[in-house]
């Protein structure tokens, strides 16, 4: 290569001494105002190309070393980068197979000393401090990745999940209503819109809502379980506006909520409170009955007799029971009620002979509770200890506990929702 260089330059002599062998004049220029100069024609091209030499290296030398200090920089970057993704990596690992958040947290630290943007370690970091149940520490972590981008639906969703965690449903409502600003089909976001709904019974809303989301679904399985919700929530929003005497309201959500299904009993039961609250004791008593000849749900069988009984009509609620029997003979559960029924009517021979007829494996505790109290009433008080010996608890002798159908929990008050797997219309015996 230096050979080939210095070969170069004895060329450029070569032509420069040929130039001036046949150049020899002599060439006037002006640097400055009047100041004059006389040279050699080959002079001033020597001159000329050399300051364009040197004009050229200097611009070499400008490119290559801004290309050196970007290398440098470049060079250095990679290094922090590898630093950050190994502490990054490591605070992972002890995260999620070693279990030791402590350490976590230190490399997560070291991974914000580097680079106090990483918005992926502060999020991880508020997560930390969020399952130590240490709020104020993950609201800051959490608040300081919102301030670094504000539309991060992963830090939005986060600081959701602490506001619900503190309580602040409202606030929580609003950060998820930013999230869905901004993008509207974060499905993660709509089911939380949905949750805080029914922690607020905002069940108007609910309505609303739900039906959008009925609408996303495309398998039949998915549609069902949407459906019942929406059932469901016609029916909460009919009994608060029941509760808020909006009687037009409450009647047209449980009417919806039948028109989806016939054997949804609490719209039922609804509609029949709706119907006496308007005043018509008697129409509700024949829409209860006219349900249950449908239905055959012993719940509204239940109400009825409440009603009847109240209204000093015992008669007309014995004959419903009978001709209940008498369509299903060997239905157990309506032989309890109507021996219960014949008990609270103090009519102690009808009670005893329709329990014992009662098959004992099914309701053996119940038969056993009132068979002992009817015995009491009776002042057979040797037959009566031994009833209640068999079942040891004389507190809940004439109560029967409602069953969950899809999770069997047991309650002795009725409710149109089970408390405990939050699902409507499972109560039953």
């Amino acid at each position: 290569m230096d050979k080939f260089i210095a070969f170069l330059f004895i060329i450029v002599l070569a032509i420069l001494a040929d130039i001036a062998f046949f150049n020899m004049d002599q060439v006037t220029i002006t640097i400055y105002n009047n100041h004059l100069y006389t040279l050699p024609k080959v002079a001033l091209i020597i001159i000329s190309s050399t300051i364009g030499a040197l004009f050229v290296s200097f611009v070499f030398f400008l490119s290559g070393t801004k290309r050196y200090i970007r290398n440098k920089q470049t060079q250095k970057k990679r290094k922090t980068e590898e630093k950050i993704n190994n502490s990054y990596s490591k605070a992972l690992q002890y995260m999620a197979f070693g279990n030791k958040p402590d350490e976590a947290v230190v490399h997560f630290n070291n991974v914000l000393k580097e680079d106090s943007s990483h918005i992926l370690s502060l999020i991880r970091l508020g997560d930390i401090y969020l399952e130590k149940d240490d709020l104020k520490k993950a609201g800051e972590y959490y608040q300081k990745a919102r301030n670094l981008d504000s539309e991060n639906r992963e830090v939005l969703l986060k600081l959701t999940i602490l506001k619900e965690k503190a309580g602040q449903i409202n606030d929580a409502l609003a950060l998820v209503e930013d999230i869905l600003s901004i993008d509207s089909n974060d499905i993660s976001a709509i089911y939380k819109k949905r949750e805080f709904f029914e922690s607020l019974s905002k069940w108007d809303d609910l309505v609303y809502l739900q039906k959008t989301i009925l609408k996303r679904k495309s398998s039949d399985e998915e549609k069902e379980i949407e459906n019942r919700l929406l059932i469901g929530y016609e029916y909460e929003y009919g009994r608060q506006s029941l509760e808020n005497n909006e009687l037009e309201k409450s009647k047209k959500a449980f009417k919806t909520a039948l028109k989806t299904d016939k054997f949804f009993i609490p719209a039922h039961l609804g509609m029949a409170e709706v119907i006496l609250t308007e005043g018509n004791a008697e129409e509700a008593v024949n829409y209860l009955e006219k349900t249950y000849s449908q239905v055959k749900s012993i719940i509204l069988l239940i109400r009825l007799e409440d009603l009847l009984i109240n209204t000093g009509e015992p008669s007309r609620l014995l004959r419903i029971y009978r001709n209940a029997i008498t369509e299903e003979p060997d239905r157990d559960t309506l032989k309890l009620f109507l021996g219960k029924l014949y008990y609270r009517l103090e009519m102690l021979d009808d009670a005893m002979d329709v329990l014992n007829s009662v098959d004992s494996g099914m309701f053996f505790q119940e038969t056993c509770k009132l068979r002992g109290s009817i015995y009491l009433k009776r002042n057979q008080y040797e037959d009566a200890a031994q009833e209640f010996l068999k079942v040891l608890d004389m507190k809940s002798a004439l109560h029967i506990p409602y069953s969950c159908s899809n999770c069997d929990y047991l309650s002795l008050e009725w409710s149109g929702r089970c408390p405990e797997c939050k699902k409507w219309n499972t109560y039953g015996f």
